[in-house]
């Protein structure tokens, strides 16, 4: 198993309804996993996407990780980008209905 601590959970909430999630853990090479990305259709396009990921990015720099990571879908790359993440590898096709990539962020 990779992980080395309890995951952290994120969601952001509007209006009392949670429009999106994320969570993160450390990983054993004092990586940090950022896994899990969700915003619901009606609240993509607002930035949600990028807000969770920077609160995945500022809980990985709080528990002293040095890289942060993901395996992102293609169609979500955009708020990884924004985020500040890079790719890592190309785009292959996985068990899901879109291609993934691994990015990662140096903190």
């Amino acid at each position: 198993m990779n992980m080395q601590t309890v995951p952290t959970f994120f969601s952001y909430v509007i209006d009392g309804e949670i429009a999106g999630v994320n969570s993160g853990h450390m990983c054993k090479d004092n990586h940090y996993r950022s896994r899990g990305l969700y915003v619901f259709p009606n609240f993509r396009g607002k930035g949600i996407g990028t807000i969770l990921l920077r609160a995945t990015i500022a809980q990985a720099m709080v528990e002293g990780a040095v890289l942060c990571w993901s395996y992102p879908r293609k169609s979500s790359w955009k708020s990884y980008l924004t985020a500040g993440f890079e790719l890592a590898t190309e785009w292959e096709i996985s068990e899901t209905s879109d291609s993934n990539a691994y990015c990662k962020i140096h903190l």
